[in-house]
Order: C-alpha cells, then sequence, then structure tokens
C-alpha cells in the first residue's frame, strides 16, 4: 500500500546540560506513506530555510519494536530508536559532524 500524506513532526531540541536551550521545533510537509508486510515507511523532502541548496531525503520506518531515521542530502544520519536502549548517530551536516 503506498499514498501521498502530510506529516507532522514535533519534537524538542536541547543540548545536554543547558536546560534554557530547550527549543520547540514544528515541521509539517507532504509526503508518502508506504506499508509492507514487516515495515511501515514514510517518505519526505526536507529542505534548510538558510540554505538553498540540494534537500535531504528522509526515510522514517516503524517495525515492531524500533524507529529508525535515515536522512540523505545536505543532511547525512542514521539513527535508531528502541525502547530501553541509547543508540549512537553521527549527524552530518553543512557546518560539521554532531555526535547523537
Amino acid at each position: 500500500m503506498k499514498r501521498e500524506v502530510l506529516i507532522k513532526v514535533k519534537g524538542i531540541q536541547s543540548m545536554e546540560g543547558r536546560d534554557d536551550a530547550e527549543e520547540p521545533v514544528e515541521l509539517v510537509i507532504p509526503g508518502i506513506y508506504e506499508r509492507d508486510e514487516e515495515v511501515s515507511r514514510l517518505f519526505y523532502e526536507e529542505r534548510m530555510e538558510e540554505l538553498d541548496e540540494t534537500p535531504t531525503m528522509n526515510v522514517v520506518e516503524f517495525t515492531g519494536q524500533s524507529l529508525t531515521v535515515h536522512k540523505t542530502g545536505l543532511v547525512n544520519v542514521d539513527m535508531v530508536f528502541e525502547p530501553g536502549k541509547m543508540n549512537i548517530a553521527f549527524y552530518e551536516t553543512p557546518y560539521g559532524i554532531l555526535d547523537m
């Protein structure tokens, strides 16, 4: 199954050790929802406002017990979210690499 959807992503950006640095983030963007027997996926393109360059293609995969975010383009990262686990990711940006 595949269909066009409107994707809404809400979160909070923060820096460890700085409570005053928390900033809410919200993105509403058109995308594609795809589902097969084992995985549901969202596909959407993201552009950084201050950089009118190559967009970042995002793929969010939902499986039984995990969520994976793949970003490729201007920003590159593979982030895995699993209940009770801490994972490390290297977030590549035009300004450098961030450990997450």
